[in-house]
């Protein structure tokens, strides 16, 4: 149900944020408008929109609540048990700085990804209104090329930034996964050697189990 609710928030913010952007175009200066490639703009106003309405009606509500788990989560493993709650949460900092390392990173590619879009976008409406013209001087063969070229930086800019997250976001996803580990290890010898109860480390472990998927959607 609340799949069916985030996705339906994101629709509905998209189409508003498209209507918005519409009217901005209509009111702005048509200099600011020729300034730009008509491609970027079409770019703009169409793929570049739907991450920002996923992200504002669908990942920005699981983030928040994979924080309250998170925050809550953490604040009981560390009453439980200080030490293991200390091993649990030791990878989060280093997932910080992977992200922090990924955006900085990521930010001239996916910019390059997106001008290549609007490259792409430019050279497709340009082809298609002047395609008697085209057909008029046997330019097919050449629009062909330029348009292939274009598709070729597109893909290129898009695996150079999905082979960065993969990376990086892969890396981030299984510092949680290596807490729970050490836990298990540190906890499961504590267990035996008397020092934890049995009951104790369950209760323990099932917090981590909670923490692990929300740092992941965080």
């Amino acid at each position: 149900a609340a799949g069916v609710v985030n996705s339906r928030v994101s629709a509905v913010i998209e189409t508003d944020l498209r209507s918005r952007l519409y009217r901005h175009f209509q009111v702005v200066d048509p200099r600011v408008l020729d300034s730009r490639p008509s491609g970027d703009l079409v770019s703009l106003a169409t793929a570049d929109l739907v991450p920002i309405a996923q992200f504002i009606g669908n990942r920005l509500a699981r983030g928040v609540r994979g924080v309250v788990t998170m925050v809550l989560a953490g604040v009981i493993m560390v009453w439980l048990e200080p030490l293991l709650a200390l091993l649990a949460l030791a990878p989060l900092p280093v997932g910080v700085v992977i992200l922090a390392i990924y955006t900085h990173r990521a930010g001239p590619k996916l910019l390059e990804a997106r001008r290549a879009t609007g490259a792409l976008t430019t050279s497709l409406q340009e082809t298609l209104a002047g395609a008697a013209t085209v057909r008029a001087y046997g330019r097919e063969s050449e629009q062909r090329e330029h348009f292939a070229r274009a598709a070729e930086r597109v893909l290129d800019a898009s695996l150079a930034v999905n082979r960065m997250g993969a990376r990086s976001l892969t890396a981030v996803d299984m510092l949680p996964l290596l807490g729970s580990v050490v836990v298990v290890i540190v906890g499961g010898r504590l267990a035996i050697s008397g020092d934890l109860s049995v009951v104790d480390f369950a209760v323990f472990y099932t917090y981590v189990v909670m923490l692990v998927p929300s740092v992941q959607a965080v």
